[in-house]
């Protein structure tokens, strides 16, 4: 009868441990997915981030070959001007000016640059 007794108390504690690993289990697999879904957004993010990234670098790039080409453009204007008969300081006040310009759009070009830097969320 004793033995009898124990081993029903047996089965109904196994039963119970049963019940609780099978809910571990569950909760497990429930934490899984939670876990692959939210690793799938951060790469998502990531993702965005190297391509807004990509594209800022891009647009920069342009407006560098914008820039460059513009400065060749005014030294070879600056080249051309260059006759004898100038005085050297009038060639310098127009070396001059023409360097005011080219500074102007760097600075333009470089607070472009900054301000689409700076704009990007953290």
């Amino acid at each position: 009868m004793q033995l009898q007794r124990e081993r029903e108390q047996w089965v109904k504690e196994q039963s119970k441990l049963i019940t609780v690993i099978k809910l571990q289990q569950h909760e497990l697999h429930a934490r899984g997915i939670k876990v692959e879904d939210k690793a799938g957004k951060i790469a998502q993010a990531f993702v965005e981030a190297v391509a807004d990234f990509e594209s800022r670098l891009v647009k920069i790039e342009h407006n560098v070959a914008a820039e460059l080409l513009a400065i060749r453009s005014i030294a070879e204007r600056i080249e051309c001007r260059k006759p004898t008969n100038i005085p050297k300081e009038d060639r310098l006040c127009v070396i001059e000016a023409e360097l005011r310009i080219i500074s102007t759009k760097l600075d333009v070009a470089f607070r472009l640059s900054s301000n689409e830097y700076e704009s990007v969320p953290k």
